[in-house]
């Protein structure tokens, strides 16, 4: 029974590693935080691994342990999530991909919504930062911060709105030189 468990871990699941890697480095921009949620993922379903061989979608199965295990450490380690900062490039990129401000920003105007983005109250940054550059559902970030969802949904989209006003507000200013 333990050599046909191991002959499915190393055939099935195995190979998952690097693509799980991958995914727990986007969220966490840490490699070695990385690897040891990624480990500890593997760890887990290598105890869970009977239940595992029933599911018809494994890789599914992998990425939310994974995505349980991000969430675990952000609860444990909740002072770093507060420490960073929305400056990372790739957040700027995912925001240009926002349908309500899509249709209004171009490229060069990147800084611009750095800029605007760092104007808003800290929740809304950290739960931009969390959606948009980290990928986190809602639910998933109303665990990490600790907060209702509908709380949550409220602040998207009143941050949503403000960096709305701000770009028209700046756009008028603009107009009128």
């Amino acid at each position: 029974m333990q050599e046909e468990a191991r002959r499915f871990f190393e055939n099935e699941i195995a190979g998952f590693y690097d693509q799980l890697h991958a995914y727990a480095n986007k969220i966490a921009c840490d490699a070695m935080i990385a690897a040891d949620i990624t480990q500890e993922t593997m760890r887990i379903v290598w105890e869970k691994i009977d239940r595992i061989r029933s599911y018809s979608n494994i890789e599914a199965a992998l990425i939310v342990i994974l995505k349980n295990q991000l969430v675990n450490y952000y609860r444990k380690n909740k002072h770093e999530l507060n420490k960073k900062e929305i400056e990372e490039p790739q957040m700027i990129e995912r925001l240009f991909e926002m349908d309500s401000v899509k249709s209004c920003l171009l490229k060069e105007q990147r800084e611009e919504l750095r800029e605007l983005v760092s104007g808003l109250r800290k929740e809304y940054r950290i739960l931009i930062r969390l959606h948009y550059y980290e990928d986190l559902s809602f639910r998933e970030i109303a665990i990490l911060m600790e907060r209702n969802y509908n709380t949550l949904i409220s602040w998207h989209k009143r941050a949503l709105a403000e960096l709305a006003e701000k770009l028209k507000t700046k756009r008028l200013r603009e107009e009128e030189y």
